[in-house]
Order: C-alpha cells, then structure tokens, then sequence
C-alpha cells in the first residue's frame, strides 16, 4: 500500500512525503517495516522493496505473488511522473530507476526515456546466451520462444486459452483501488467520495480502519511543521484502511451469487526492464504501435 502527500511548492512531481506498507502472512526482515520519506528517497525505498521481493522468489515454494496498490487516480498520476521525471534526470545505468521502472511503470509515455519494460528484454539476455551454446537454427529458435513464453508467464502474460480469456481484465501494475471500488460496488454516497466516506461505509463502525484520516489532514499535519512521527502516524493508519477496505470489498463480491467475478489472481513480481533503443525509426514505431493499442481499447 502506497500514500503519497502532494505539495505543489515541491519541486518535480510534487511529492512531499510517502509511506509504504507491506502486508504479507510471510516473514520479513525489520527494515520492511513501514517506510517513510520524502521525493528523494522514494525511488531508494521502492528498489529496496523490490528486491527483497524478488530475492524471496529464490527461497519459498510456492513463489509469493505481489500486488502495488494506491488510493487514487491523482497518486496513481503522481507516482507515474515521479518514476519518468526520474528517469529523465537520470543515468540510463542507475539501477533503482531501472529496477522501478521495470516493476511499477507503464504507458506509452515511457517511450520518452531511455527505459522500455518489455519482456523482449529477458529474450534478448537469453539469445545471447544460446547463440554460445551448439545446435541448428531451428533448435535455437524454439529454446527462444520457450525463454518468451516463460517470461510472458513470469509477467503474469497468459499463454493458455483460459489464461487469455481472463488476461484483458488483468490487473495494472499499480491498482488504483477506488477505480476498483467504483467498478464493482455501488456505494450509498453522493457525489464525489474519498477514502474516509469509502472507509466509514464499507467498515463495521467500531472498527479503527473506519475512521481514516482525510486528505487535508494529513497535508495540515504536513504544512502544520509538527513531529514526523505524527505524520508517519496518519499515513500508516490510511494505509491500513486501504487495506480493510480491499478485504471488504474482496467480501462483498465474493459473497455474491457469482462467485467467478474475480477472476485474476496477483502475479509474481517481474521487474525486466528492455535496455535502450538506439534506432530512432524503431522508437517511433514502438510508440505509434502502443498509441494504436490504448485507441483500440
């Protein structure tokens, strides 16, 4: 679960502050614990994350699946510029961009950098790996069309019947978790809602998830200049309403009469990033032909 404050005074983004937290039965080391801070350790803390993720896909059977969420499409905007405006101001090698930008990121606005994450990526790696190795070019080929399907498995990709049916719904990297909200639940409210109304009207009344703090109390708390421990504070307790109301809204449309609604599951983290196009020619190619794909959708 991710929260963002925005400030437009800050420079970039906007990102004054954030907290992530990681809910998860497995047992991780302390330094995952809530992490806190501000627009210049957001990318450190994400890799950091990401690999402690992906180092666990090497110790436990069955291989945990992973799933970023985040409150609204603004964070969701706000998150996205981060990651390019970094990408941007950056070296191409920096390596927690890198890793960042193959995990989280998404869009035709990425053809702007340096960073494509494609699963081209990995088959790339492998090509050059077999091409050491001996037999005919047809023995090469279909080792190379295991290596992609593999990685279009290991992205969450399907390469069955069934998986492609389900696969036009899949989840983005990043779920914007009141677009999932206001997909599958019709709430009693008004107007525009936000966490706290979503909060108070999915959650049992006693329950401390319920009593979220809004938006502009968490940016007084911000402007107010108190202890940043106030601040973590709130932006933890948010993040734990984000959670009860995922598990609600879980409940309530599994509790239906049709009980194949939900029909993806998490995918296992994947964090392949294709290195950079130095054909200008192809890099317009790729852009038009992922222009093409959102009008189509």
């Amino acid at each position: 679960m991710i929260s963002l404050v925005r400030d437009p005074s800050v420079p970039g983004a906007g990102i004054a502050a954030f907290c992530i937290s990681i809910f998860t039965p497995i047992a991780l080391p302390p330094s995952l614990e809530p992490i806190h801070g501000d627009s210049g350790s957001l990318i450190p803390a994400l890799a950091h994350l990401i690999r402690t993720i992906l180092a666990l896909r090497q110790t436990l059977t069955p291989v945990p699946r992973t799933q970023f969420y985040i409150f609204s499409p603004s964070e969701q905007v706000t998150l996205q510029a981060h990651l390019i405006d970094s990408a941007l101001t950056s070296p191409p090698s920096n390596p927690d961009i890198r890793l960042c930008i193959g995990a989280l990121a998404e869009g035709a606005s990425l053809l702007q950098t340096t960073f494509q994450p494609l699963i081209l990526s990995g088959a790339l790696e492998f090509l050059k790996a077999e091409l050491q190795k001996e037999g005919t070019t047809e023995q090469l080929r279909i080792r190379l069309q295991d290596e992609v399907l593999r990685l279009q498995a290991e992205g969450g990709r399907g390469v069955g019947d069934e998986d492609r049916r389900t696969e036009v719904g899949q989840l983005p990297r990043v779920v914007v978790l009141k677009k999932e909200v206001e997909r599958l639940l019709a709430l009693p409210l008004p107007g525009y809602w936000d966490l706290p109304e979503c909060a108070s009207t999915l959650l049992p009344v006693d329950s401390p998830e319920s009593k979220c703090p809004s938006d502009e109390e968490i940016f007084n708390e911000y402007k107010s200049g108190g202890t940043p421990v106030s601040l973590d504070r709130a932006l933890e307790k948010r993040n734990q309403s984000m959670l009860a109301v995922l598990q609600s809204l879980r409940k309530l449309v599994s509790s239906t009469s049709r009980p194949q609604l939900l029909v993806n599951n998490a995918n296992v983290l994947s964090a392949n990033c294709m290195d950079i196009c130095r054909e200008d020619n192809l890099r317009k190619l790729f852009f038009m032909q992922q222009v093409c794909v959102l009008f189509a959708d």
